[in-house]
Protein backbone atom coordinates (compact mmCIF):
# COMPACT_ATOMS: atom_id res chain seq x y z
CA UNK A 1 0.00 0.00 0.00
CA UNK A 2 1.07 3.51 -0.70
CA UNK A 3 2.72 5.18 2.31
CA UNK A 4 2.12 8.52 3.53
CA UNK A 5 3.02 11.28 2.26
CA UNK A 6 6.80 12.03 3.40
CA UNK A 7 6.49 9.23 6.44
CA UNK A 8 6.35 5.96 6.87
CA UNK A 9 3.23 6.10 9.56
CA UNK A 10 0.79 8.60 9.42
CA UNK A 11 0.79 11.00 12.42
CA UNK A 12 -1.01 10.15 15.09
CA UNK A 13 -1.90 13.07 18.13
CA UNK A 14 -5.33 11.52 18.78
CA UNK A 15 -5.58 11.67 22.92
CA UNK A 16 -8.34 10.39 25.33
CA UNK A 17 -10.86 12.33 26.96
CA UNK A 18 -9.12 11.22 30.17
CA UNK A 19 -6.05 13.00 29.12
CA UNK A 20 -7.44 15.82 28.25
CA UNK A 21 -9.73 16.31 31.76
CA UNK A 22 -6.32 15.94 33.82
CA UNK A 23 -5.46 18.78 31.79
CA UNK A 24 -8.27 21.19 32.66
CA UNK A 25 -7.49 21.87 36.68
CA UNK A 26 -4.45 23.36 35.01
CA UNK A 27 -3.71 27.13 34.57
CA UNK A 28 -2.67 26.86 31.14
CA UNK A 29 -4.57 29.44 29.00
CA UNK A 30 -7.55 29.06 26.87
CA UNK A 31 -7.43 29.17 23.34
CA UNK A 32 -11.35 29.06 22.33
CA UNK A 33 -11.92 28.24 18.56
CA UNK A 34 -13.84 28.99 15.66
CA UNK A 35 -15.51 25.86 13.97
CA UNK A 36 -12.98 26.48 10.86
CA UNK A 37 -9.50 26.50 13.22
CA UNK A 38 -10.63 23.52 14.75
CA UNK A 39 -10.47 21.35 11.76
CA UNK A 40 -7.08 22.46 10.93
CA UNK A 41 -6.16 21.01 14.56
CA UNK A 42 -8.02 17.81 14.00
CA UNK A 43 -6.46 17.84 10.32
CA UNK A 44 -2.74 17.53 12.13
CA UNK A 45 -4.11 15.38 14.57
CA UNK A 46 -5.61 12.59 12.53
CA UNK A 47 -2.58 12.65 10.15
CA UNK A 48 -4.34 13.95 7.01
CA UNK A 49 -1.35 16.02 6.91
CA UNK A 50 1.39 13.86 7.75
CA UNK A 51 4.73 14.69 8.27
CA UNK A 52 2.89 18.11 9.73
CA UNK A 53 2.71 17.22 13.28
CA UNK A 54 2.46 20.47 14.27
CA UNK A 55 1.22 24.50 13.37
CA UNK A 56 4.53 25.23 12.31
CA UNK A 57 7.21 27.37 13.91
CA UNK A 58 9.11 30.75 11.96
CA UNK A 59 12.26 28.45 10.76
CA UNK A 60 9.45 26.09 8.76
CA UNK A 61 7.42 28.63 7.36
CA UNK A 62 10.19 30.87 5.77
CA UNK A 63 11.58 27.45 4.52
CA UNK A 64 7.90 26.94 2.53
CA UNK A 65 8.44 30.74 1.46
CA UNK A 66 12.14 30.81 -0.16
CA UNK A 67 12.05 26.25 -1.03
CA UNK A 68 8.40 25.47 -1.16
CA UNK A 69 9.74 23.02 1.31
CA UNK A 70 9.87 21.68 4.79
CA UNK A 71 13.13 21.60 6.59
CA UNK A 72 12.86 17.97 5.50
CA UNK A 73 12.82 18.47 1.70
CA UNK A 74 9.55 17.40 1.19
CA UNK A 75 7.72 19.68 -1.24
CA UNK A 76 4.71 21.41 1.07
CA UNK A 77 2.28 23.87 -0.79
CA UNK A 78 0.88 25.56 2.09
CA UNK A 79 2.28 26.93 5.77
CA UNK A 80 0.24 25.35 8.46
CA UNK A 81 0.30 28.59 10.90
CA UNK A 82 -2.57 29.28 13.93
CA UNK A 83 -2.85 32.94 14.82
CA UNK A 84 -3.03 33.97 18.38
CA UNK A 85 -4.52 37.49 20.20
CA UNK A 86 -1.60 39.37 21.61
CA UNK A 87 -2.74 39.05 25.25
CA UNK A 88 -2.47 34.92 24.95
CA UNK A 89 1.05 35.28 23.27
CA UNK A 90 1.96 37.69 26.48
CA UNK A 91 1.11 34.80 28.90
CA UNK A 92 4.23 33.18 27.35
CA UNK A 93 2.48 29.73 28.11
CA UNK A 94 4.45 26.30 27.76
CA UNK A 95 0.74 24.96 26.51
CA UNK A 96 -2.47 26.55 25.01
CA UNK A 97 -5.55 24.72 25.60
CA UNK A 98 -8.15 24.18 22.54
CA UNK A 99 -11.33 24.20 23.36
CA UNK A 100 -14.75 24.84 21.27
CA UNK A 101 -17.00 27.96 21.07
CA UNK A 102 -19.11 25.55 23.76
CA UNK A 103 -16.35 25.97 26.22
CA UNK A 104 -15.55 22.15 25.71
CA UNK A 105 -12.12 20.96 26.38
CA UNK A 106 -11.09 19.67 22.59
CA UNK A 107 -7.35 19.73 22.65
CA UNK A 108 -4.01 21.34 23.39
CA UNK A 109 -0.83 22.72 22.03
CA UNK A 110 3.06 22.08 23.40
CA UNK A 111 4.30 25.07 22.30
CA UNK A 112 7.37 25.14 20.98
CA UNK A 113 7.86 29.03 19.90
CA UNK A 114 5.96 32.23 19.41
CA UNK A 115 6.77 34.33 16.60
CA UNK A 116 5.13 37.59 14.70
CA UNK A 117 5.23 37.47 10.53
CA UNK A 118 3.76 39.74 8.37
CA UNK A 119 0.33 38.49 6.88
CA UNK A 120 0.57 39.80 3.98
CA UNK A 121 3.60 37.87 2.85
CA UNK A 122 2.31 34.67 3.69
CA UNK A 123 -1.19 35.57 2.00
CA UNK A 124 0.36 37.00 -1.34
CA UNK A 125 2.61 33.46 -1.14
CA UNK A 126 -0.42 31.43 -0.74
CA UNK A 127 -2.88 33.15 -3.02
CA UNK A 128 -0.64 35.34 -5.80
CA UNK A 129 -4.11 37.31 -5.93
CA UNK A 130 -4.92 38.90 -9.11
CA UNK A 131 -7.41 41.33 -7.52
CA UNK A 132 -8.33 42.25 -3.63
CA UNK A 133 -11.49 40.84 -3.86
CA UNK A 134 -10.38 37.12 -3.48
CA UNK A 135 -12.03 35.28 -0.27
CA UNK A 136 -9.10 33.67 1.11
CA UNK A 137 -7.18 36.63 1.12
CA UNK A 138 -9.36 38.76 2.72
CA UNK A 139 -10.52 35.82 5.50
CA UNK A 140 -6.02 35.50 5.92
CA UNK A 141 -5.60 39.24 6.37
CA UNK A 142 -8.23 39.23 8.95
CA UNK A 143 -5.89 37.36 11.20
CA UNK A 144 -3.91 38.04 13.89
CA UNK A 145 0.00 38.43 13.00
CA UNK A 146 0.72 36.92 15.91
CA UNK A 147 1.28 33.27 15.50
CA UNK A 148 2.09 29.72 17.59
CA UNK A 149 4.06 27.05 16.72
CA UNK A 150 3.89 23.33 18.52
CA UNK A 151 2.51 20.06 18.18
CA UNK A 152 -1.27 19.66 18.03
CA UNK A 153 -3.15 17.09 20.47
CA UNK A 154 -6.81 16.35 20.26
CA UNK A 155 -9.77 14.05 21.05
CA UNK A 156 -11.85 12.79 18.68
CA UNK A 157 -14.28 14.88 16.78
CA UNK A 158 -17.77 14.95 18.34
CA UNK A 159 -19.64 17.30 15.47
CA UNK A 160 -22.41 16.96 13.34
CA UNK A 161 -20.40 16.19 10.07
CA UNK A 162 -18.47 13.46 11.47
CA UNK A 163 -21.21 10.68 10.09
CA UNK A 164 -20.20 11.60 6.82
CA UNK A 165 -16.00 11.01 7.33
CA UNK A 166 -13.28 8.62 7.55
CA UNK A 167 -10.19 9.06 8.82
CA UNK A 168 -6.86 8.32 7.04
CA UNK A 169 -6.72 5.15 9.22
CA UNK A 170 -10.35 4.16 8.56
CA UNK A 171 -9.91 4.94 5.04
CA UNK A 172 -7.08 2.88 4.85
CA UNK A 173 -8.27 0.06 6.37
CA UNK A 174 -11.24 0.19 4.00
CA UNK A 175 -8.49 0.05 0.88
CA UNK A 176 -6.83 -2.64 2.26
CA UNK A 177 -9.65 -4.85 3.48
CA UNK A 178 -11.45 -4.72 -0.31
CA UNK A 179 -7.41 -5.34 -1.82
CA UNK A 180 -7.71 -2.36 -4.06
CA UNK A 181 -4.01 -1.80 -5.61
CA UNK A 182 -4.59 1.08 -7.32
CA UNK A 183 -7.35 4.12 -5.75
CA UNK A 184 -8.06 7.68 -7.96
CA UNK A 185 -8.82 10.44 -5.24
CA UNK A 186 -11.83 12.99 -6.48
CA UNK A 187 -12.08 16.46 -4.65
CA UNK A 188 -15.13 18.76 -5.00
CA UNK A 189 -16.63 21.38 -2.85
CA UNK A 190 -19.98 21.16 -5.24
CA UNK A 191 -22.40 18.68 -5.91
CA UNK A 192 -22.11 15.92 -8.78
CA UNK A 193 -22.90 17.23 -12.38
CA UNK A 194 -22.69 15.30 -15.32
CA UNK A 195 -19.12 16.73 -16.46
CA UNK A 196 -17.88 15.34 -12.51
CA UNK A 197 -19.18 12.07 -13.47
CA UNK A 198 -17.52 11.98 -16.65
CA UNK A 199 -14.19 12.29 -15.02
CA UNK A 200 -15.09 9.55 -12.18
CA UNK A 201 -15.99 7.02 -14.60
CA UNK A 202 -12.94 7.40 -16.98
CA UNK A 203 -10.79 7.43 -13.22
CA UNK A 204 -12.31 4.15 -12.37
CA UNK A 205 -11.41 2.73 -16.11
CA UNK A 206 -8.05 3.43 -14.93
CA UNK A 207 -8.08 2.24 -11.73
CA UNK A 208 -9.97 -0.83 -8.86
CA UNK A 209 -11.71 2.13 -7.19
CA UNK A 210 -12.96 5.78 -6.77
CA UNK A 211 -12.74 7.99 -3.40
CA UNK A 212 -14.37 10.65 -3.81
CA UNK A 213 -14.00 12.59 -0.71
CA UNK A 214 -16.01 16.60 -0.83
CA UNK A 215 -14.40 18.76 1.30
CA UNK A 216 -17.22 19.91 4.11
CA UNK A 217 -15.39 22.66 6.37
CA UNK A 218 -15.43 26.18 5.63
CA UNK A 219 -16.71 27.61 2.19
CA UNK A 220 -17.45 30.98 0.94
CA UNK A 221 -20.74 32.25 1.32
CA UNK A 222 -23.09 30.85 -1.69
CA UNK A 223 -20.90 27.39 -1.90
CA UNK A 224 -22.95 24.08 -1.20
CA UNK A 225 -24.21 23.51 2.28
CA UNK A 226 -22.32 20.29 3.46
CA UNK A 227 -25.45 18.07 3.91
CA UNK A 228 -26.55 19.09 0.17
CA UNK A 229 -23.25 17.91 -1.26
CA UNK A 230 -22.97 14.45 1.06
CA UNK A 231 -26.66 13.74 0.38
CA UNK A 232 -26.13 14.10 -3.69
CA UNK A 233 -23.00 12.30 -3.81
CA UNK A 234 -24.61 9.19 -1.32
CA UNK A 235 -27.40 9.10 -3.80
CA UNK A 236 -25.38 8.90 -6.82
CA UNK A 237 -23.44 6.15 -5.10
CA UNK A 238 -26.24 3.79 -4.20
CA UNK A 239 -28.03 4.45 -7.46
CA UNK A 240 -25.61 4.78 -10.20
CA UNK A 241 -21.74 3.19 -9.76
CA UNK A 242 -20.87 -0.25 -8.65
CA UNK A 243 -20.91 -0.27 -4.39
CA UNK A 244 -17.46 -2.57 -4.17
CA UNK A 245 -15.81 0.21 -6.56
CA UNK A 246 -16.69 3.65 -4.38
CA UNK A 247 -15.77 5.10 -1.14
CA UNK A 248 -17.45 8.32 -0.19
CA UNK A 249 -16.31 10.30 2.53
CA UNK A 250 -16.15 13.48 3.42
CA UNK A 251 -13.21 15.96 4.65
CA UNK A 252 -13.58 18.57 7.37
CA UNK A 253 -10.64 21.35 6.08
CA UNK A 254 -11.47 25.05 4.99
CA UNK A 255 -11.16 25.69 1.64
CA UNK A 256 -8.66 27.94 0.64
CA UNK A 257 -9.30 28.71 -2.54
CA UNK A 258 -5.72 29.45 -3.83
CA UNK A 259 -5.90 27.29 -6.83
CA UNK A 260 -2.62 25.25 -8.13
CA UNK A 261 -0.79 25.12 -4.72
CA UNK A 262 -4.35 23.93 -2.87
CA UNK A 263 -4.79 21.26 -5.60
CA UNK A 264 -1.01 20.01 -4.79
CA UNK A 265 -2.12 19.69 -1.04
CA UNK A 266 -5.36 18.31 -1.56
CA UNK A 267 -2.88 15.59 -3.66
CA UNK A 268 -0.82 14.71 -0.37
CA UNK A 269 -4.11 14.74 1.61
CA UNK A 270 -5.59 12.22 -0.52
CA UNK A 271 -2.34 10.40 -0.41
CA UNK A 272 -2.42 9.97 3.52
CA UNK A 273 -5.78 9.07 2.92
CA UNK A 274 -4.31 5.89 0.72
CA UNK A 275 -5.05 6.91 -2.60
CA UNK A 276 -2.44 6.35 -5.24
CA UNK A 277 -3.60 8.63 -7.95
CA UNK A 278 -5.39 11.72 -7.87
CA UNK A 279 -7.32 13.58 -10.22
CA UNK A 280 -6.39 17.95 -10.73
CA UNK A 281 -8.95 19.11 -13.37
CA UNK A 282 -9.97 22.58 -14.65
CA UNK A 283 -9.15 25.39 -12.30
CA UNK A 284 -8.84 22.91 -9.54
CA UNK A 285 -9.72 25.08 -6.44
CA UNK A 286 -9.78 28.03 -8.01
CA UNK A 287 -12.31 30.75 -7.55
CA UNK A 288 -13.50 34.06 -9.92
CA UNK A 289 -10.67 34.90 -12.87
CA UNK A 290 -7.74 34.84 -10.39
CA UNK A 291 -6.16 31.37 -11.91
CA UNK A 292 -5.96 29.68 -15.74
CA UNK A 293 -8.18 27.44 -16.46
CA UNK A 294 -5.02 24.97 -16.05
CA UNK A 295 -2.74 26.57 -14.09
CA UNK A 296 -3.04 23.69 -11.33
CA UNK A 297 -2.09 20.92 -14.42
CA UNK A 298 1.36 23.22 -15.25
CA UNK A 299 2.63 23.15 -11.17
CA UNK A 300 0.97 19.27 -10.92
CA UNK A 301 3.91 18.50 -13.82
CA UNK A 302 6.52 20.28 -11.82
CA UNK A 303 6.07 18.40 -8.56
CA UNK A 304 5.60 15.24 -9.70
CA UNK A 305 8.67 14.10 -8.83
CA UNK A 306 8.37 15.12 -5.71
CA UNK A 307 5.31 13.16 -4.95
CA UNK A 308 4.60 9.28 -4.71
CA UNK A 309 1.02 10.00 -6.06
CA UNK A 310 0.24 10.09 -9.37
CA UNK A 311 -2.12 13.13 -10.53
CA UNK A 312 -4.28 12.61 -12.89
CA UNK A 313 -4.26 15.83 -15.10
CA UNK A 314 -7.58 15.72 -16.88
CA UNK A 315 -9.38 18.62 -19.14
CA UNK A 316 -12.73 20.21 -18.09
CA UNK A 317 -15.58 18.37 -19.68
CA UNK A 318 -18.38 20.31 -21.79
CA UNK A 319 -21.66 19.34 -23.43
CA UNK A 320 -21.44 18.77 -27.21
CA UNK A 321 -24.35 18.91 -29.41
CA UNK A 322 -23.35 17.59 -32.41
CA UNK A 323 -21.82 14.20 -29.77
CA UNK A 324 -24.96 14.65 -27.75
CA UNK A 325 -22.38 13.63 -24.88
CA UNK A 326 -20.60 14.78 -22.29
CA UNK A 327 -16.80 15.33 -24.20
CA UNK A 328 -13.33 17.06 -23.22
CA UNK A 329 -11.09 18.11 -26.13
CA UNK A 330 -9.27 14.85 -25.92
CA UNK A 331 -12.79 12.94 -26.89
CA UNK A 332 -14.25 15.26 -29.87
CA UNK A 333 -13.40 16.55 -32.95
CA UNK A 334 -16.30 19.57 -32.98
CA UNK A 335 -15.79 23.52 -32.34
CA UNK A 336 -16.33 25.28 -29.88
CA UNK A 337 -19.50 26.56 -31.15
CA UNK A 338 -21.45 22.98 -30.39
CA UNK A 339 -19.70 23.02 -27.15
CA UNK A 340 -21.63 23.87 -23.81
CA UNK A 341 -19.69 24.62 -20.54
CA UNK A 342 -21.31 22.47 -17.68
CA UNK A 343 -21.04 25.73 -15.50
CA UNK A 344 -20.93 25.16 -12.02
CA UNK A 345 -22.44 28.60 -11.15
CA UNK A 346 -25.05 28.51 -13.64
CA UNK A 347 -26.49 24.59 -12.03
CA UNK A 348 -26.01 26.93 -8.92
CA UNK A 349 -27.71 30.39 -9.70
CA UNK A 350 -30.72 28.10 -10.53
CA UNK A 351 -30.84 25.98 -8.01
CA UNK A 352 -31.33 29.04 -5.53
CA UNK A 353 -34.51 29.92 -7.77
CA UNK A 354 -35.87 26.43 -7.00
CA UNK A 355 -35.31 25.60 -11.44
CA UNK A 356 -34.15 22.47 -12.96
CA UNK A 357 -30.93 22.66 -14.64
CA UNK A 358 -31.04 20.92 -18.27
CA UNK A 359 -30.79 16.98 -18.04
CA UNK A 360 -27.40 17.47 -19.89
CA UNK A 361 -25.75 19.07 -17.34
CA UNK A 362 -27.06 17.36 -14.02
CA UNK A 363 -29.48 14.34 -13.58
CA UNK A 364 -32.73 15.60 -12.40
CA UNK A 365 -32.75 13.04 -10.09
CA UNK A 366 -29.63 14.08 -8.24
CA UNK A 367 -32.23 18.09 -8.35
CA UNK A 368 -34.76 15.91 -6.30
CA UNK A 369 -32.59 15.06 -3.56
CA UNK A 370 -30.95 18.45 -3.26
CA UNK A 371 -34.30 20.30 -3.15
CA UNK A 372 -35.68 17.89 -0.60
CA UNK A 373 -33.35 19.92 1.85
CA UNK A 374 -34.26 23.64 3.06
CA UNK A 375 -30.88 25.31 3.18
CA UNK A 376 -28.73 24.53 0.06
CA UNK A 377 -26.46 27.31 0.60
CA UNK A 378 -23.87 28.18 2.74
CA UNK A 379 -24.26 31.70 4.50
CA UNK A 380 -21.90 33.90 5.76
Amino acid sequence: MIKPYGSNDLVDHIVTEDKLRKLESSKNPKLILSALDLVDCYRIADGSLTPINRFMDQAELESILSTNKLRSGHYFPIPFLHALPENIVRKNADCLLIYDQNEHLRGYINVDEYFQYDTKVISDFIFNPKHDDHPGVHRFLNRSNHFVAGEVFMAKTTNSLDRYCFSPEESRSIIQKRKYTSVVGFQTRNVPHLAHEYLQRLALEMCDALFIQPIIGWKKADDYHPDIVMSAYQYLKDNYYPKEKVILSGLQLGMYYAGSKEAILHAIIRQNYGCTHFIVGRDHAGVGNHYEKYEAHKLAEEMQPYLDINIIKMKGPDYCKKCRLVVTDNTCAHSDIYHQEISGTNIRNLLKQKKYPPNNWIRKEIVDEILKHKQLFCEK
